[in-house]
């Protein structure tokens, strides 16, 4: 199944596997084509060159990190010359495009997905369902605050009533930093900006799902949560 989240333009496909003992897993798509409003024709345009053109760029560099008889200086090199060779004409500076992108409000979850590509957005722990539940487990709200005593840094609040649906909570997204190319220097450099964060869910029951639990999840708590991995 796919799940839209209209106010932050992003998709959710829901991949269920085929054995209970695996994970499901969640991909996060960019609905580019819903930007088109929110921009000028220029703007937009400059946008969808910006997700291709860094598509590329991090499979090239990916390649270059791996060939074994170069060094940085020469890795980096390398880079920015193809870089230079490939770049289309109305191409902007990468660093320069991505603060461009990541300075609209309505683009910040989007551009983590930029940002980040594959590497997981979060992980999902499941604390209780129908069938099952965490030894200890009394509701989210006590959940959260045991690990925040414990020294982790939490949500401020749950998502969801404890009886709902869909209840969650999670950490904070940890801080770090990917790698983008700034044309002015011809250097590799790091861009900070917000990573993974760790959820802790309880799905409630739901005698039209297959497995006799709710399986998907709510645009607007799942909003709540993505916003944690938006620049602050």
């Amino acid at each position: 199944g796919s799940w839209w989240i209209p106010k932050l333009n992003i998709a959710a496909c829901h991949f269920e596997p085929p054995s209970p003992d695996l994970e499901k897993i969640f991909f996060s798509v960019v609905l580019l084509e819903e930007f088109r409003r929110k921009l000028s024709k220029k703007e937009y345009q400059k946008m969808r060159e910006i997700f291709r053109y860094y598509r590329f760029a991090g499979l090239l560099k990916d390649s270059i990190e791996k060939w074994p008889k170069l060094d940085l200086v020469g890795k980096q090199k390398t880079f920015g010359d193809l870089v230079d060779f490939f770049s289309p004409p109305s191409f902007v500076q990468l660093s320069e495009s991505f603060e461009w992108l990541a300075g609209k409000k309505f683009f910040q979850e989007a551009a983590h997905v930029l940002a980040y590509g594959f590497t997981p957005n979060h992980f999902t722990f499941l604390l209780k369902d129908p069938a099952y539940e965490l030894k200890g487990y009394t509701s989210m709200k006590d959940f959260a605050e045991r690990l925040r005593s414990s020294g982790f840094k939490m949500k401020d609040k749950a998502e969801g009533e404890e009886e709902s649906l869909l209840c969650q909570t999670s950490t904070i997204a940890s801080p770090n930093s990917f790698k983008i190319y700034d044309e002015k220097t011809k250097q590799i450099a790091n861009a900070a900006w917000p990573m993974s964060y760790i959820e802790f869910i309880r799905r409630g029951a739901d005698p039209s799902s297959p497995t006799g639990r709710y399986e998907g999840f709510i645009p607007n708590q799942a909003q709540a949560l993505f916003k944690m991995t938006a620049q602050k």
